[in-house]
């Protein structure tokens, strides 16, 4: 009789741990980013409580156009590769593309942060180790504010025990 409630308490247990595995939030990735268009209509309704009208579309859209050709007229690696028509007709960032071209896509970035604690949620989400070591790394020009991870030092003096 104990035999076979210590089985059930057992099968009980294993069957909890096996559902509680399968409800983990399981990270996805995409290779398609955000649309321009998309992100600006969202950016216009943010600031002024509407979306934008046609002739602010029509601004934006040859301003966008406009930013697009100069930077494939000073890139020509870039006008002839094979994900040029996601750049400049679909204007969707991408996996492969350049911070230069995602920059022009998607604007500047809202915010940056120098903070390890971002940096410490943003680790344990992608499963990278962070924590009080982490440190600000100074601001470069191409990439704005990182954070780095530093190993911790050892120092031993004296014996050790």
């Amino acid at each position: 009789m104990i035999r076979g409630v210590r089985g059930l308490a057992l099968v009980a247990i294993l069957t909890v741990l096996v559902g509680c595995g399968a409800l983990r939030i399981k990270e996805q990735r995409t290779s398609q980013g955000q649309m321009a268009e998309d992100l600006f209509v969202t950016m216009v309704y943010i600031a002024n409580g509407r979306e934008p009208n046609f002739d602010e579309r029509r601004h934006w859209d040859n301003q966008l156009d406009l930013r697009i050709s100069q930077y494939l007229h000073a890139h020509p690696d870039a006008a002839s590769s094979t994900d040029v028509s996601t750049f400049r007709f679909l204007k969707q960032a991408s996996v492969g593309q350049t911070n230069e071209q995602v920059l022009i896509l998607l604007g500047p970035p809202m915010a940056r942060t120098t903070d390890w604690r971002a940096g410490w949620s943003s680790g344990v989400r992608h499963g990278r180790v962070a924590g009080p070591n982490v440190k600000p790394v100074p601001e470069r020009p191409d990439t704005g504010s990182t954070v780095s991870i530093s190993p911790p030092v050892r120092r031993t003096t004296g014996t050790v025990p």
